[in-house]
């Protein structure tokens, strides 16, 4: 599934050395919250031709949308509305690394966002969002500008990986062909959906929600070489992202 066509961010990378450098994690492609491959630099690029036609289905064809989906598109926009979070992602292993991804992440709507990306003990970065800006600092280099950069995009997509599209119609969050694989109560106090759903693609994409007080706790998207998690945590709650000078 790591063909699949998207949103995080989500964003992926290495950089090593004294400065951040163009990321070997996915290089060229990165995952959204949804498991689904997009291109980081697609905003600089023209419009996508129209979609081909499709024949639309008869009615005594379509099957109704599970009742299940209106409380994951609830939860998936709200998170898309919130004004705080802290959440932390766990990712495949990245090129010749053999223990997976580890990030966090700190986002406030206002000012912006900051996280952190490990491979592994000694390669670790750090990405600050702030004022319309982007910084990176790979160990413990200093921070370096790379606003409108092709490294910028990437590592902004890494983190994407946490962000459900605030602007994308609840459809397009969970698509219509959903079909609800459980639900169950979760021991980490949530109710945990599995579904799994058809892409644009043609591919088969599986997904575990699990939501409570109508927001998600954790996102767990599954593909061929993995799965990636996202947890959420103090949701709306203040958060403190820093400056350049920490």
């Amino acid at each position: 599934m790591r063909r699949l066509p998207l949103l995080i961010a989500l964003f992926a990378l290495a950089t090593f050395g004294f400065g951040c450098k163009e990321p070997s994690y996915q290089a060229s492609t990165v995952t959204n919250w949804r498991g689904a491959i997009q291109d980081p630099g697609a905003a600089r690029k023209p419009a996508s031709p129209a979609p081909p036609k499709t024949t639309p289905k008869r009615a005594d064809t379509v099957q109704p949308v599970p009742t299940e989906v209106p409380i994951l598109r609830q939860a998936l926009t709200n998170l898309g509305n919130a004004n705080s979070f802290k959440a932390t992602l766990t990712l495949p292993p990245a090129d010749g690394q053999t223990t997976p991804v580890q990030g966090t992440l700190l986002f406030d709507r206002e000012r912006g966002f900051r996280g952190s990306i490990t491979l592994n003990p000694q390669a670790k970065s750090d990405i600050l969002s702030i004022n319309g800006q982007i910084y990176c600092r790979a160990n413990t280099s200093t921070w370096q500008a790379i606003t409108y950069t092709e490294e910028g995009d990437r590592l902004q997509a890494f983190f994407q990986v946490a962000f459900p599209s605030k602007s994308k119609p609840n459809r397009l969050l969970v698509s219509d062909s959903t079909r609800i694989l459980e639900v169950e109560d979760d021991t980490r106090g949530c109710k945990r959906y599995v579904y799994s759903e058809i892409l644009p693609t043609g591919d088969t994409a599986k997904t575990t929600l699990c939501v409570k007080n109508g927001f998600p706790a954790y996102i767990v998207n599954e593909y061929a070489e993995g799965a990636t998690e996202v947890s959420y945590s103090d949701i709306n709650e203040p958060v403190t992202i820093g400056g350049l000078d920490s």
